[in-house]
C-alpha cells in the first residue's frame, strides 16, 4: 500500500483481504468490500475515515435480462475528483458515476463501440481510449468522448 498519496505502511488486512478494487481519490484510499456491501475510506494516517453502504452491483442491469452489473473496475477522474464504475459487455464499455459520500450511482454513460478498446481513462470530464484501425497498417487511434450531463456526484 505504500505510495498512495502519503499513505505509508500497510492498512489492516481485514480491510483489504478478499475485497474488490481499491482506488485513490484526493488523499484517501477507497476500498470496495463486496462481501459486506461497503466502501471503506482510509485516510493518509491509515485510519478508517468512514464506511459507506453500497449496492450498485446488486441492481439488475436494465440492458441485460436478469443479470447484475458485472463491474470491472473503478476509474477515477483525478482532475475533477470523481469516481466511475466501469464495466464491459461484449466490448461495449459503460460507466456509472459513483457518489463516494453516499454510495449512490448516477446515470449510465455508454461509449461508442470499437473493437479492442484499450487504455481507458477519464480526465477532465472526458473519456479517452485507444482502438486499432481495421485496415493496414493498423494504427492505434485515440478517441475522446465528452461526458454529457456531467454530474457532480463525488466529493
Amino acid at each position: 500500500m505504500a505510495g498512495y498519496a502519503g499513505i505509508t505502511g500497510r492498512v489492516p488486512s481485514e480491510w483489504v483481504a478478499g475485497f474488490g478494487p481499491e482506488y485513490l481519490l484526493k488523499d484517501s484510499l477507497f476500498v470496495i468490500d463486496l462481501k459486506n456491501d461497503l466502501l471503506h475510506v482510509v485516510g493518509p494516517d491509515r485510519k478508517k475515515i468512514r464506511e459507506v453502504s453500497i449496492s450498485f452491483f446488486h441492481h439488475p442491469n436494465p440492458s441485460m435480462t436478469n443479470l447484475y452489473i458485472p463491474f470491472d473496475d473503478i476509474i477515477v477522474d483525478q482532475l475533477n475528483y470523481k469516481a466511475y464504475i466501469s464495466y464491459d459487455i461484449n466490448n461495449n464499455w459503460r460507466f456509472i458515476p459513483l457518489n463516494t459520500q453516499t454510495g449512490q450511482t448516477g446515470t449510465e454513460i455508454n461509449t461508442p463501440r470499437f473493437n479492442a478498446m484499450n487504455n481507458i481513462r477519464i480526465h477532465g470530464g472526458a473519456i479517452y481510449f485507444t482502438y486499432p484501425e481495421k485496415l493496414y497498417p493498423y494504427y492505434q487511434r485515440v478517441y475522446r468522448m465528452i461526458i454529457n450531463n456531467y454530474q457532480n456526484l463525488s466529493e
